[in-house]
């Protein structure tokens, strides 16, 4: 449970406080000296599919030693994993009193900058800067810490504490509530419009490939078996036993059902911010065209393997033990024709199934070729942002004040 009040304080400034009282067992209090308190949400960035981390300072080195968590959240990026940062920067203050303080800012503050531009991290590195902010939150999609340390080397060796949690509704509150409000009082790296809706659209079609892939390996590990590399050529079709039939066949009408989905509302950059760049028109142009033949394909697909698989097995037996029992077949014992009935109804559904092989190869075909559009989808629209590549101006404050 979360409650929330907005008060004004004796000054007239207003006050902002927000609590989560936890009711489950599956959060604790971490106390640490001479070792990272945080370590446990580190270890889990491999197999995470989301990674935020909200500080007030972070190492802009790769080389020193406080650079584990930066080298950590670079092979997050380069594993494909999506990473959203909310930082302050070190040394830059609302005013300056000389020429020389104004200088050493400038300099950090353009180093800040550099370390983090989300170029380095594939576009997958969301940047915020927060100059109010001083909490410390890191976390997956899985697990959170919450405390005092920063996230450097050095708080290894202070007193720190904080709690992990790996409760899912206090990571959704966190998630939708307290990001959201840091954020929505932040600077985003980017000055251009442009650039922040095709990093989203980077990030939203990086879901999308990502869910589909897994779906993929999903109804590969219990539907059918494929080996080879190439569709039709060392395939073997495997109707697995220990996986409920029905529940099969309707991952695989789920896959197409999300897929147009996806090609709904997830491929739309018709903002009028682009209407005037011809190559992003094309671009979207061909990304649509392909996308809503492949999603046609594959809908199409999925209905045929629907309308492919309705075998009413338990019909089928009935009826075929009434032919048998009326049949001239007298040397029949009993019970023996709901045996032999079943036996045919058994080989009659397995047929059905192989006879779906054909179908199936195709659908995976189209569903990769999905994802390969995806994924180079990412691409382009990465090269786009380099196009409208603005820097904030807002983030370096030197510039703005008169000399």
């Amino acid at each position: 449970m979360w409650s929330k009040k907005i008060f004004y304080d004796r000054r007239k400034t207003l006050v902002f406080f927000e609590s989560f009282h936890f009711d489950e067992s599956d959060t604790k209090f971490i106390f640490s000296k001479d070792s990272l308190c945080f370590q446990e949400v580190i270890d889990s960035f491999s197999n995470a599919k989301s990674i935020v981390v909200v500080t007030y300072s972070l190492p802009t080195s790769k080389n020193s030693k406080d650079s584990f968590l930066m080298n950590s959240i670079l092979e997050a990026t380069k594993n494909e994993i999506p990473v959203k940062i909310i930082t302050n920067i070190p040394g830059r203050f609302e005013e300056y009193y000389n020429k020389g303080s104004k200088s050493k800012s400038r300099q950090k503050i353009s180093k800040y900058v550099e370390s983090f531009n989300p170029k380095k991290f594939g576009y997958l590195l969301t940047m915020y800067f927060n100059f109010n902010n001083h909490i410390k939150i890191i976390m997956t999609n899985e697990i959170a810490f919450v405390g005092s340390a920063n996230f450097s080397e050095a708080s290894g060796n202070n007193y720190e504490s904080g709690i992990i949690s790996r409760n899912p509704s206090f990571l959704r509150h966190l998630t939708n509530k307290i990001i959201p409000e840091i954020e929505k009082e932040s600077l985003g790296y980017y000055d251009s419009i442009e650039s922040e809706i095709l990093l989203d659209n980077i990030i939203a079609l990086f879901y999308v490939e990502d869910y589909i892939q897994r779906v993929l390996t999903d109804i590969s590990q219990t539907s059918f078996y494929i080996t080879g590399t190439k569709y039709g050529v060392g395939k073997e079709f495997n109707d697995c036993k220990d996986s409920s039939d029905e529940l099969r066949w309707k991952r695989l009408i789920h896959v197409s059902d999300m897929l147009e989905f996806f090609c709904d509302h997830l491929t739309d950059l018709d903002s009028t911010y682009f209407n005037y760049d011809k190559d992003l028109q094309e671009f979207k142009k061909f990304y649509d065209e392909t996308t809503e033949f492949l999603c046609t394909k594959i809908a199409n697909l999925g209905l045929r393997i629907e309308e492919g698989k309705k075998f009413d097995e338990y019909e089928f037996i009935m009826n075929l033990v009434e032919e048998l029992e009326h049949s001239s077949i007298g040397y029949l014992e009993d019970n023996s024709s709901l045996e032999i009935a079943q036996n045919m109804a058994y080989h009659e559904s397995q047929n059905r199934m192989y006879e779906l092989r054909d179908d199936l190869i195709k659908l995976m075909d189209f569903i990769q070729e999905y994802i390969d559009t995806v994924s180079e989808g990412r691409e382009q629209l990465g090269k786009f942002v380099s196009k409208y590549n603005k820097l904030n101006r807002r983030i370096d404050n030197t510039n703005l004040q008169q000399e």
